[in-house]
């Protein structure tokens, strides 16, 4: 699994109570959340290798003190390839950003999860979680500076300290609020902090949306990892819902004429809202729902596969490898003169009919031997069809790669 990831429950304890009596309601500090050595999650020196990565894109990375902000080509250079004429202008310029970590700006580094497999696994715990986007953001501050003045942020927030140490003032979560909004605030304009203390490697800290607040390193580097969750409101819910609805229901289809007299603009736009009422009022709420919720846990971003590990243990396996279909990816169509055709995602080819009759077992949910698989032929062909098929995604193997 590489560098360790840290689970749901390891962010914020208890579920039910968390969800119960903190989530977008109050914040939640909870001093040694994680255990063990942080720097397994990232650590300051995975920030030396990771903008000494020219290739990275550069609009991840942003610098930040006391308001100020450096991006672009403060930070970028132009890097010449090995081919000639072939060279980009926005590389990342280590010297640039060390020069404005020396001036006491943090590095701001978000979108941690399309470069880093662990923080790519914890995102996606987020969005299975929330059905929505999430992300990784590291935040590294010299010692003895703050990168922003008393701000909050228009989604919750899963704070992780893991190196050094960081002041935090934490003021209440306004009862009426935005998600989607971000904001500066004046101290003068709000009451007393209800959280004032410092983060240490372990500790953990959720802010829900809208939550005032501010961050100091104390005297050594600070490195934390903010987690950004987009959990959706009903807001967004409804929306995406209505909008599956007004695409697929042809009564919505036709095109309105809106330099028509006002009187007559305003009776059509009536009569559609009186049929889209009636279409919510029959609306099977659970699919529509289940399909947004799919849709928002579908997010690429988070997704992480292993499928050249798999072509490489795929070529390990034997004949008494165990094998079984891979759901709906297979379209069986006419067997000729012993010889059938499928489609397997996509990709029609020429099997034995034997093979299309293993396929169907195997898609009714009986697992088969690889040697076994073509009937009537010698298990190294059976193995090599087997091969075949699970390179082009028909079959999964079962248990250990080598003898399941």
């Amino acid at each position: 699994m590489g560098p360790r990831t840290p689970t749901f429950g390891e962010l914020v304890g208890d579920e039910a109570e968390f969800f119960a009596s903190y989530f977008t309601q109050r914040p939640l500090f909870r001093p040694g959340a994680l255990a063990g050595d942080m720097s397994e999650i990232l650590s300051i020196a995975d920030m030396d290798d990771i903008v000494h990565q020219e290739g990275l894109r550069s609009s991840l990375f942003r610098m930040l003190g006391r308001g100020v902000l450096a991006t672009g080509p403060a930070l970028t250079r132009r890097l010449e390839l090995r081919r000639e004429g072939h060279s980009f202008d926005d590389a990342p310029d280590a010297d640039k950003i060390y020069a404005h970590f020396r001036s006491g700006k943090t590095l701001i580094h978000a979108g941690l999860n399309h470069t880093r497999p662990n923080l790519r696994r914890l995102c996606g715990i987020l969005t299975e979680k929330f059905a929505a986007p999430s992300e990784a953001v590291a935040f590294l501050t010299p010692a003895g500076t703050q990168a922003g003045t008393v701000h909050s942020d228009p989604s919750d927030v899963y704070i992780i300290q893991l190196a050094g140490s960081k002041h935090w003032q934490v003021w209440p979560t306004p009862e009426s609020r935005r998600m989607g909004v971000d904001r500066e605030h004046e101290i003068a304009e709000l009451p007393e902090p209800i959280l004032d203390t410092v983060l240490r490697p372990g500790d953990v800290l959720y802010l829900p949306y809208g939550t005032p607040h501010v961050a100091a390193a104390k005297e050594q580097t600070s490195l934390h990892l903010t987690m950004v969750a987009l959990t959706p409101t009903w807001s967004r819910l409804l929306a995406q819902v209505l909008e599956n609805v007004l695409d697929e229901d042809e009564d919505f289809w036709s095109v309105p004429y809106l330099s028509d007299t006002p009187a007559n603009v305003d009776a059509a736009m009536r009569e559609k809202l009186t049929v889209l009422t009636a279409r919510l009022g029959r609306l099977d709420t659970q699919p529509a729902l289940r399909r947004v919720v799919d849709a928002g846990r579908a997010y690429t971003g988070v997704a992480q596969g292993s499928y050249f590990q798999e072509m490489a243990t795929v070529d390990g396996i034997d004949a008494d490898t165990k094998v079984s279909s891979v759901p709906d990816s297979t379209v069986f169509h006419d067997v000729t003169d012993g010889v059938g055709q499928v489609t397997v995602n996509g990709n029609r080819i020429r099997i034995p009919e034997g093979g299309v009759a293993a396929l169907r077992s195997a898609n009714e949910g009986a697992p088969l031997r690889a040697g076994d698989f073509l009937s009537g032929r010698t298990p190294q062909e059976s193995l090599a069809m087997v091969r075949q098929l699970i390179r082009l995604g028909a079959l999964r193997i079962l248990g250990d790669a080598a003898h399941a």
